[in-house]
Order: C-alpha cells, then structure tokens, then sequence
C-alpha cells in the first residue's frame, strides 16, 4: 500500500468546500452566533464589513421587496456555506501597501497585484539608487574634503 492510498483522518476536514468554509474563506468571513438574529449570516457580513449589522439587516429586507423575495434563497444558501465562528479561529491576514502593516483580510480588501507591487518596488529602488548617488557625489567632492578639514581644526 503506498502513502498516496493511505487516509490521514484529520485531513479529510481539510478537504473541500466545507472545510474551506470552516476557515472563512480566507477572508474571515463566519457567521456571528453572538450577534445573530436567525442564523447570524446578516450580523457576519456586517462584522466584516466593519458596519452595523442593522444596516445590513434593513439593506437585506429592502433587497427581499426589490427581489421578489427570492433573496431569502441567497440567505439560505449563506446559512449554509457559511459556517459558525469556532472560538479559536485563526486570522487570516493580508499586508497593506498603504498601511504598511499587516490587516485583517476583509471580502473587499484586494491586495496589489505582484506586477503592482514590483512596480513599486523598483520605483523605491530608483530613488535609493539616486540618493545614493547624489550622496557618493558629495562624499568624493573637493567641497566636503574641505569642509572635513575645517571641522578637523
């Protein structure tokens, strides 16, 4: 019997949809069991859009008179693939160019692309390489080595 045909019973809750939503999706997304009204998918929504979960509320019963009341499907749905928030959840970060710091990963937070971030990169580089120069310039001058000699008097 070969390793691949062996089944590890911890890692068949790392596999498929399911325990991809046991993780948030990557994005912290659960639903709020502190916080909920029927199943918290409402209230989990809103927690990590950083709002009121009542906004959110109103905004789902607005959504039901525009829908037909075929919104209560998309909830029920969520209900479902959105699991409950275990109470030692790892956070899932992701780094904030602009921050410069690492924040929590929301639905709507897009980190930079790598072509993005290479870009600015190599433009942080530019001006390093140009303050060094302009450096070098000064330090092998006439001027400075004048200038070290004063302040040696």
């Amino acid at each position: 019997m070969d390793k691949s045909s062996k089944v590890d019973p911890q890692s068949q809750d790392n596999r498929g949809l399911f325990s991809f939503a046991k993780k948030g999706y990557g994005v912290n997304l659960y639903r709020d069991k502190d916080n909920n009204m029927i199943a918290g998918v409402c209230a989990g929504i809103a927690r990590n859009l950083d709002i009121d979960a009542g906004i959110v509320r109103i905004l789902f019963v607005i959504g039901l008179f525009f829908t037909g009341g075929s919104l209560v499907w998309a909830y029920l749905i969520a209900w479902i693939l959105i699991s409950k928030q275990p109470r030692n959840a790892q956070i899932n970060y992701i780094y904030n160019e602009e921050k410069k710091s690492y924040q929590p990963a929301k639905i709507f937070s897009y980190p930079k692309s790598s072509k993005e971030r290479v870009q600015a990169a190599a433009s942080r580089m530019d001006r390093l390489s140009k303050r060094i120069e302009s450096l070098e310039k000064h330090l092998t001058s006439k001027r400075y080595q004048l200038e070290k000699e004063f302040r040696d008097l």
